[in-house]
C-alpha cells in the first residue's frame, strides 16, 4: 500500500513558501539613492552615503541632519532601514546656485576653494600601492570610497544640506564614486563570486583601518589642507555637542516638571493652603481619576530621552 509522507510534504511546502517570501521581500526593497536628503516627518533629513557587504549582510551608512545641520552619523543592516525609508522621502534638490567648471584639472580654482586640494583619480592610482595587484586594487577602492566623505565633512556647520552639493563638489565626488564602482565591477567580472566577496570585505577593512587612513590622508593632502580639515571637524563636533546638550536640557526640564506633578498628585496636602491643611472643617481631597493622569503616561515620560545612537566610526585623526 502506498503511503503519503505528509510531514515531508509539509516541510517542502514551508521551505518553498519561505524562499518565495524572501525573494518577494528582497524584490520589494526600495532602491536607495545616495548623497541626497530623505526628508522625514519630524523635520530631519537622512542622507545615505554608502552601503557595503560584510558577514552581517549589507550595511548602509547615513547622516542625520536637521535644517542643514549635522545631528549624528549612523549605520545599520539594510533590511532594518525599511521603516524610515517608508516615511522619509527624497526631496528634489533646488537648482544649483554655483557656476560649473568645464572640467576638473589639478590646481584649478573650484567652488568651494578647498576642492583644489583634492587628488585626481590618476594621482590616487599612482600613489596608493599595495603588496600585490589585488591588494593595491582594494586599497585604491577604499580610498575612492572614503574621499567623498572628506568632501562632505570639510563643509562648515552652517552649510545647509538643502543647498545640495556645488557642481564642483558633484564633479569631484562623482569621479571618486565612479572609479570605485568601475574597479569593483571589473574585479567581480574577472573573479569568482567568492573572490569578489572577499575583495569587498578587504577594501571595507581598509576603509576602517586607522593606520591606513593616516598613511593615505597624509600622503594625498598638504599640511595646510589637513590643518583646515581638523578645524572643520572641531567646529562640526562642537555644533553637534551643542545640539545634543540642548536636547538633553529640554528632556531634563520636562522630566523635572512631570516628576513634580506626580509628587503633587500623590501627596495632595503638599499643595493645600496652610490655613486649610489643619482645619477640621476641610473636606478631604478627591483622588485623581486614572483618566486624568494615567500611570502609564507618567512612566513613559520618565523613561530614557532617546534610544541609543549608532555612530559611524571614524579613523583616528591624522
Amino acid at each position: 500500500m502506498r503511503t503519503t509522507r505528509i510531514p515531508s510534504l509539509l516541510k517542502l511546502a514551508a521551505i518553498l513558501s519561505g524562499a518565495f517570501l524572501f525573494v518577494s521581500l528582497t524584490a520589494a526593497q526600495e532602491a536607495l539613492q545616495f548623497n541626497v536628503p530623505y526628508h522625514c516627518p519630524d523635520g530631519t533629513d537622512n542622507i545615505i552615503t554608502k552601503c557595503q557587504s560584510n558577514a552581517r549582510g549589507e550595511i548602509c551608512f547615513w547622516r542625520q541632519e536637521k535644517n542643514g545641520q549635522l545631528i549624528v552619523e549612523r549605520y545599520n543592516v539594510r533590511g532594518q532601514m525599511d521603516g524610515w525609508l517608508k516615511i522619509c522621502k527624497v526631496q528634489a534638490p533646488p537648482p544649483a546656485k554655483f557656476p560649473a567648471t568645464p572640467q576638473w584639472q589639478p590646481g584649478q580654482p573650484m567652488i568651494p576653494s578647498y576642492l583644489s586640494e583634492f587628488p585626481t583619480v590618476e594621482k590616487v592610482k599612482r600613489e596608493i600601492q599595495g603588496s600585490s595587484p589585488d591588494d593595491t586594487l582594494a586599497r585604491q577602492v577604499a580610498v575612492f570610497t572614503y574621499l567623498p566623505q572628506i568632501v562632505i565633512r570639510s563643509q562648515p556647520p552652517n552649510r545647509s544640506v538643502r543647498e545640495g552639493l556645488t557642481p564642483d563638489e558633484q564633479k569631484v565626488t562623482g569621479a571618486y564614486q565612479l572609479a570605485a564602482y568601475e574597479m569593483s565591477q571589473a574585479y567581480a567580472k574577472s573573479h569568482t563570486p567568492e573572490e569578489a566577496k572577499a575583495f569587498e570585505r578587504k577594501h571595507g577593512q581598509y576603509e576602517m583601518d586607522s593606520d591606513f587612513y593616516k598613511l593615505w590622508f597624509n600622503g594625498l593632502f598638504s599640511q595646510a589642507f589637513r590643518d583646515g580639515y581638523g578645524h572643520a571637524q572641531s567646529a562640526n563636533a562642537a555644533h553637534a555637542k551643542a545640539h545634543f546638550d540642548a536636547e538633553q536640557r529640554t528632556y531634563d526640564n520636562a522630566k523635572a516638571q512631570l516628576q513634580a506633578a506626580v509628587s503633587s498628585t500623590a501627596n495632595p496636602s503638599a499643595i493645600q493652603p496652610a490655613a486649610n491643611r489643619n482645619s477640621p472643617a476641610a473636606s478631604p481631597p478627591e483622588e485623581p481619576s486614572a483618566s486624568v493622569f494615567p500611570k502609564s503616561s507618567a512612566t513613559a515620560w520618565i523613561s530614557s530621552p532617546a534610544s541609543a545612537r549608532n555612530f559611524l566610526p571614524l579613523p583616528a585623526s591624522a
